[in-house]
C-alpha cells in the first residue's frame, strides 16, 4: 500500500526562508509518526537547491513544479498526490506533526470511512468545512487534475479551501467521512491537548516540550 505524506514549497520573498526553515523542523520531528509513509514535497523554482538536497537526504522526495507553476496554483500541489497513493494526507510544512494528529490519522485508519477531515482550533478552524493543511483520502482521486484544472478560483485568498469545499466535499456521502472537530464533543480527538497545542498549529517561537 502506497501511503504518502505530501505538502507544496513555494514563495518568491523572505518569507518562504523562514517556510523553509520551519519545513526542515516539520521533517525532523515527523518522520517518526509516519516512518512507513513517502514524505513528498512539491517545490517551486524558488527554493534553493541546496534546500531541495537537505530534504532528499532526510527522506523525502521531490516533485519539481518548476514550468508547472502557471498549470495548477502552488497550494493545490500537493492535492496531486491523491492520483497515485493509495492513502494520501495533505500537510503544511510550517509546523509539528503532532502525535495527537497521528492517533487522529490511525484511528480514521482503522475505520471504513474514505475521507479524514480534522479542526482543531475554534477560533481558526471552524470556518472552513475542509482545512487544506489537514485532510486526507484513502483509495486515491485519480481525477483530481481534472478536477483542478476544471476550476476556476475568483479570489487568491483561501482559493484552496474553497476549491476543497466547492469541489471535493460534495463527491462524498457523509457516511464515507470522518471527522475529528475538538469544537464538537460528538467528534473528539483521540487525545487530550497539551497545554495550547492543537493539530495545524504552527511551530511556536519557544519549544516548551510538548508531543512533538
Amino acid at each position: 500500500m502506497k501511503k504518502t505524506v505530501s505538502f507544496s514549497l513555494y514563495g518568491g520573498n523572505e518569507r518562504v526562508y523562514s517556510y523553509v526553515d520551519a519545513g526542515k523542523k516539520c521533517v525532523i520531528h515527523g518522520r517518526e509518526k509516519y516512518p512507513d509513509w513517502e514524505w513528498r514535497i512539491y517545490v517551486g523554482k524558488s527554493i534553493y537547491n541546496k534546500d531541495r538536497i537537505w530534504f532528499q537526504s532526510h527522506g523525502c522526495s521531490i516533485v519539481n513544479m518548476t514550468g508547472g507553476e502557471d498549470i495548477y496554483p502552488a497550494r493545490f500541489w500537493r492535492f496531486l498526490a491523491a492520483e497515485d497513493s493509495d492513502v494520501a494526507i495533505f500537510r503544511d510544512l510550517d509546523g509539528p506533526l503532532l502525535w495527537r494528529e497521528k492517533f487522529a490519522v490511525d484511528e480514521w485508519l482503522a475505520s471504513d470511512k474514505k475521507l479524514h477531515i480534522m479542526r482543531d482550533n475554534h477560533a481558526g478552524h471552524t470556518y472552513w468545512p475542509v482545512l487544506a493543511g489537514m485532510w486526507g483520502i484513502k483509495g486515491g482521486l485519480k481525477e483530481i487534475k481534472s478536477m483542478i484544472d476544471n476550476y476556476y478560483p475568483t479570489t487568491d485568498y483561501a482559493e484552496d479551501q474553497i476549491f476543497l469545499s466547492e469541489c471535493l466535499l460534495p463527491i462524498f456521502d457523509e457516511s464515507d467521512i470522518f471527522v475529528h472537530d475538538s469544537s464538537n464533543p460528538e467528534t473528539p480527538f483521540p487525545t487530550e491537548r497539551i497545554k495550547t497545542e492543537h493539530v495545524g498549529m504552527a511551530f511556536p517561537a519557544q519549544y516548551w516540550g510538548g508531543d512533538y
